[in-house]
């Protein structure tokens, strides 16, 4: 779960998750969902209003595309108190979400367990576990489990779960590692020798 002081502000590992404050966010229109999804996962990028539609409409876009997505922008910037338009910025021909990386859960999964496989390789193994346990905290469920958007499904969920296995099998090495003892994750001399073994190590 997300704590308002430790937390992100916006969580995609598991169902959306905005808070404001102490306040939780409802956002609960899917097409909101999966708007404020795709700008998330593209920080500091900005999606052409084109292929937000897609996005949006995956079955192909109306003809009022363009209006219902102008539409869509100004309710999630009203849901998010973003009045002054800082959070959500209108570009030349779309929109970007200018956010620090530290408040959304993904990028911080992926700078922290970054650092926690980079201190497992290292032998740093105190530092591993611990980084790593702090990444694989942020993790709530399934990645996007309530934006209905197949396509961003595809294209980030399976890669986000592999990062996930990632860091797990890397925090069971990294256990092991403060005990001098690598089981599996070596696993043993053996398969060490074989180049077999935890990928993280």
């Amino acid at each position: 779960m997300c704590l308002m002081a430790l937390e992100p502000r916006f969580c995609l590992l598991g169902p959306l998750l905005v808070r404001r404050g102490a306040a939780v966010v409802p956002i609960p229109a899917g097409k909101q969902r999966v708007l404020l999804a795709a700008l998330l996962l593209n920080p500091g990028r900005a999606l052409p209003a084109d292929q937000l539609a897609e996005l949006l409409w995956e079955t192909g876009p109306p003809a009022s595309a363009r209006d219902a997505l102008h539409n869509y922008v100004r309710r999630l910037r009203q849901a998010l108190g973003d009045a002054s338009r800082t959070l959500v910025i209108t570009q030349a021909d779309g929109y970007l979400l200018r956010v620090p990386a530290d408040e959304v859960d993904i990028l911080r999964f992926e700078a922290t367990a970054a650092r926690g496989l980079h201190a497992l390789r290292a032998s740093r193994y105190e530092r591993a576990a611990r980084e790593l346990r702090e990444a694989l905290a942020l993790w709530r469920g399934t990645p996007l489990s309530d934006v209905p958007c197949d396509q961003l499904v595809v294209r980030h969920a399976r890669r986000l779960e592999e990062m996930r296995l990632q860091a797990l099998e890397g925090r069971i090495c990294a256990l092991a590692g403060t005990q001098r003892w690598r089981p599996s994750c070596g696993s043993s001399r053996r398969q060490s020798r074989s180049g077999s073994g935890c990928r993280a190590c």
